[in-house]
């Protein structure tokens, strides 16, 4: 995925980030050992983001 960032965009960001209300909805972590797992998860295209923790 590729952003081009532009004025109002950051501008944006910025009022959220002084509201504090930038969230990321995480759909599931894994254990840097079963990346190959999360590999797999991701093909299932889950809505949010696939962690790996250390």
């Amino acid at each position: 995925m590729s952003v081009v960032p532009d004025r109002e965009g950051l501008l944006a960001l910025a009022g959220l980030i002084d509201a504090q209300r930038p969230a990321v909805h995480v759909a599931r972590t894994f254990p840097l050992d079963q990346a190959g797992a999360a590999d797999a998860f991701l093909a299932t295209k889950p809505i949010g983001k696939v962690a790996l923790t250390v």
